[in-house]
């Protein structure tokens, strides 16, 4: 399988789901359903980007693909605080991003320690996302 293939396949995937969800996830909007289509959505652009390996604005692509990534697992982060109903600073939020940012933009010239870097913030962001999960579980069961 050609790995372009691959990834145009995850935008479309991407995309579609994100239309889907925001389609028929309408009546749910209120419980956060919008965060998980504004999610999908921004990962299938965070691909789109990163799919753009001859392009001659490759780092500049590069670095909207990290932020992108960066922004719809915030989105995630924020349905989830939305639908188990659990108090969200906003700031928090914007602190992946930000960092993500400035990351790309220091370690420019260092294409191994960038990444390195960046893909562990977004690990972090990931692990937050995974203990309100496993947080909610351990909970009685409710919504």
């Amino acid at each position: 399988m050609d790995f372009t293939t691959a990834l145009v396949m995850i935008v479309l995937s991407s995309f579609t789901l994100a239309m889907l969800t925001g389609l028929l996830g309408q009546k749910f909007w209120q419980d956060g359903s919008w965060h998980i289509a504004l999610s999908l959505a921004l990962f299938g652009l965070a691909y789109a980007c990163l799919c753009s390996f001859t392009s001659p604005l490759r780092s500049i692509l590069l670095g909207i693909g990290y932020l992108l990534f960066s922004c719809a697992i915030c989105a995630i982060t924020a349905e989830l605080h939305r639908f188990y109903r659990y108090p969200l600073r906003t700031g928090w939020l914007l602190l992946g991003p930000l960092c993500t940012g400035v990351l790309y933009i220091f370690f420019l010239d260092q294409p191994d320690l960038r990444t390195r870097c960046i893909n562990a913030l977004l690990a972090v962001q990931n692990l937050w996302t995974m203990q309100l999960i496993l947080r909610r579980g351990m909970q009685q069961i409710g919504r």
